[in-house]
């Protein structure tokens, strides 16, 4: 899939005419902005959730560890799955 592929339209004009189309401040705002200002907007604020939502969940684990002592997820406990018992035997079996 292609990059452009991923957003819509986000020149409002569509397919009229150049002679038709109002210039910025004549009917309209003066501060619109652009297509490619829109562009760049939509992927950083993709990027921006991406990071809240991974500094959320880095803040929940340290809470977690902090209360329990524990990592989770079963590391570094001897029963859980990456147990070194538990990842040889299933490594050999």
């Amino acid at each position: 899939m292609r990059l452009r592929a991923a957003f819509s339209d986000l020149n409002l004009n569509g397919a009229t005419p150049p002679r038709v189309q109002p210039r910025l401040g004549e009917w309209g705002p003066e501060l619109v902005p652009s297509t490619g200002q829109k562009r760049r907007m939509r992927i950083w604020v993709g990027l921006v959730l991406l990071g809240a939502m991974l500094a959320i969940f880095g803040v929940g684990w340290y809470v977690y560890h902090a209360m329990t002592g524990s990592w989770g997820f079963g590391i570094g406990d001897d029963s859980g799955f990456f147990a070194p018992g538990a990842l040889v035997g299933l490594l050999l079996a």
